[in-house]
């Protein structure tokens, strides 16, 4: 039924197919058909032998091993005459995924078998990769589509998705670090290509109670006709009057205001006392910003080398704690959890770490 080679430039309805089942040694089987329509109905999916267009087993054939061991099963590869077929195929597979080769007349005991797409040659390497990947930094989807190779962080609306070309697009530097007196042991630093996704800011809208002038507030509110909310017969009316007459004054005195709140991220190392340093910089630099005058960019400038200073200072006793005096203890050292901040600052790693 496959008097043709199964190239892999056209791999549009190709699909490839793999069970616990014994080969002979032979390319083709006038079975090989047969077990993709019978694999096909177990899954829900009625494939016609005429939409099967060529089924060959591939790659090398086994050597002839020990007596009475059985042969390492070769993948399927089959081509489908329309790329719907294969669709509705492989969407049959993932729902049910525990189906077996129970039931059918095949060499060897039953197995569960697996039904992928077929990737070109250099394309299953790089899944295999982009997995492992993917795996080891908390990425939940690594899928293909169409023979591409897609990888998305996590299911959220603005996680963008990426496609995944050659090695580069997925690892672009290995480095070691050899750090002195690490029990022999070096920093395996990878650089990933893909890049993380940025957050959008979150907008806040609220109204500056706090600043409003009450002299004028209460000469507003007073000034208010009142006396229309009890002339009216209806209480749908009075609350409507009420509503509005509450909606003017405020919107007046204090209209509502819509800022942005960035993602936060703070460092394990910025602690309460920064923070504070940091927002009476932030407070010093917009007095400064309102009134352009030398005192206020003096005392601005003053506060950000304090900041300066201090984030250095807690950032090399962070180190020193949970990194320099653990050094010698291989155990605890590589367990400690506050060894994620090195991810991120890695490039101030050799220089921190003695």
């Amino acid at each position: 039924m496959c008097g043709q080679k199964i190239n892999y430039g056209a791999g549009g309805a190709d699909l490839r197919v793999l069970f616990l089942c014994p080969s002979n040694g032979t390319s083709r089987h006038p079975w090989v058909p047969c077990v993709v329509t019978t694999l096909a109905s177990k899954v829900g999916v009625n494939l016609l032998p005429e939409d099967v267009v060529c089924a060959a087993r591939v790659g090398r054939p086994p050597g002839s091993g020990a007596s009475g061991s059985v042969a390492k099963p070769r993948p399927i590869v089959v081509r489908l005459v329309r790329r719907a077929v294969r669709n509705d195929l492989l969407r049959a597979v993932r729902v049910r995924r525990t189906v077996t080769t129970e039931g059918i007349d095949l060499p060897g005991k039953p197995g569960r078998f697996y039904v992928n797409e077929r990737l070109t040659r250099a394309n299953p390497a790089l899944f295999w990769q982009a997995r492992e990947v993917g795996r080891r930094l908390g990425w939940r989807f690594i899928w293909t589509r169409d023979g591409k190779i897609f990888a998305r962080q996590h299911s959220e609306q603005d996680a963008p998705r990426h496609r995944l070309r050659t090695q580069a697009d997925l690892v672009k530097e290995v480095g070691v670090a050899h750090i002195g007196g690490l029990l022999g042991h070096a920093m395996v630093t990878v650089s990933i290509a893909i890049k993380k996704p940025k957050y959008p800011s979150r907008l806040h809208s609220y109204r500056p109670i706090k600043s409003t002038d009450m002299e004028l507030f209460n000469q507003d509110l007073n000034s208010l006709d009142w006396g229309l909310i009890p002339a009216s017969t209806r209480v749908h009316e009075m609350v409507g009057l009420f509503e509005d007459f509450m909606l003017l004054l405020f919107n007046h005195h204090a209209p509502v205001k819509i800022i942005s709140i960035k993602p936060n991220k703070s460092f394990p190392w910025v602690t309460e006392t920064l923070k504070q340093m940091m927002h009476l910089r932030n407070k010093a630099l917009r007095m400064y910003r309102a009134t352009k005058s030398e005192s206020d960019k003096t005392s601005w400038k003053d506060l950000q080398v304090m900041v300066e200073t201090s984030m250095d200072a807690e950032k090399r006793a962070f180190f020193d704690h949970f990194i320099n005096s653990q050094v010698q203890n291989g155990k605890t050292f590589w367990k400690s959890h506050q060894l994620k901040a090195l991810n991120t600052h890695l490039r101030h790693f050799a220089d921190i770490v003695v």
